[in-house]
């Protein structure tokens, strides 16, 4: 009896920690489920905060970390995008402008102080539809004059033809005014050449300086800055009797300046001519390298003189 009693003693007891032992998991359980069940809810209820609800910009929300990751990339993404929507066309603008010039100048051989010259005053020689150019390069009234010549294909050259002259008294600028003793600042063709004696060597147009010729400087005049043979028209009441200029105009061209219209008042009688001096308004070199140009000037090369 007493074995027995003992046993059925452990076998309760037994009973009662297995009972306890599955009330303590049930617990836990019911603990575990209730807090898992918590947790699902919160995704769902962000879910819909963020995608279905209006958001109120006067409230100031503080982004998670990837939230904000994103949105300082997206950022950074879109202002890339942006800066380089907006450079692009400057970027390209510049190219051609600094760039395009050069390059298709390399390829054609443009002397570079010619590429020089032309850019600083404005010019492409892209546009430049001339064979021939002079350059005269002012400092206050002195000079330094070089032409340039373009090849079948394309090609400039530098002829070496290196002169020293001059402009006006006043410089090279823009010229407003009969009399302002300032030689034009620009890109101009090269009209007749004239002489006084003989005739030198060159294949422009040219003609005869005589005693009937003149050049009308009168604003008033219906022949403003143009060549007029004799007076039997005469409406002017100042004009330069050109012969009586011989040392100056013993050879010399016209520079197309205030031809196309004749503004009066602009301007007139702007020549290249020989000189030692400055002068009032026109271009002057000596004798011997105002025949090498002539030499080798051609009206079929539609030759231009750039004043800088």
């Amino acid at each position: 009896m007493n074995n027995k009693k003992k046993f059925g003693k452990k076998l309760y007891r037994t009973l009662i920690i297995i009972g306890a032992v599955l009330l303590e998991l049930a617990i836990f359980v019911a603990v575990f489920n209730f807090v898992s069940c918590g947790n699902d809810t919160v995704p769902a209820i962000n879910t819909l905060s963020s995608n279905d609800s209006p958001v109120d910009e006067t409230t100031s929300t503080k982004p998670t970390e990837k939230e904000s990751d994103k949105s300082t990339s997206e950022t950074e993404s879109y202002t890339k995008a942006e800066s380089e929507t907006k450079t692009e066309p400057e970027s390209e603008t510049k190219a051609k402008s600094n760039s395009e010039t050069n390059v298709q100048a390399q390829n054609r051989s443009v002397p570079s102080e010619m590429l020089s010259a032309l850019q600083s005053a404005g010019y492409s020689v892209d546009n430049l539809q001339a064979q021939q150019l002079i350059i005269v390069n002012s400092q206050g009234n002195s000079a330094v004059v070089n032409m340039y010549v373009k090849d079948n294909s394309g090609n400039w050259s530098d002829l070496g033809l290196t002169s020293y002259g001059y402009v006006g008294s006043n410089g090279v600028d823009i010229k407003s005014a009969e009399g302002d003793y300032k030689t034009p600042y620009g890109l101009f063709s090269i009209g007749d050449m004239f002489y006084i004696d003989n005739m030198p060597q060159t294949s422009l147009n040219s003609f005869r300086v005589t005693s009937d010729t003149y050049w009308v400087d009168d604003p008033n005049s219906a022949y403003y800055n143009q060549r007029v043979e004799g007076t039997a028209n005469k409406d002017w009441t100042s004009a330069e009797h050109m012969i009586s200029y011989y040392n100056s105009y013993k050879y010399g061209f016209v520079i197309n300046y205030n031809m196309n219209p004749i503004i009066p008042g602009k301007g007139s009688a702007i020549f290249f001519h020989i000189g030692y001096a400055p002068t009032a308004g026109c271009v002057a070199v000596s004798e011997d390298a105002l025949l090498s140009y002539l030499s080798i000037l051609d009206a079929s090369q539609n030759p231009y003189i750039l004043i800088i």
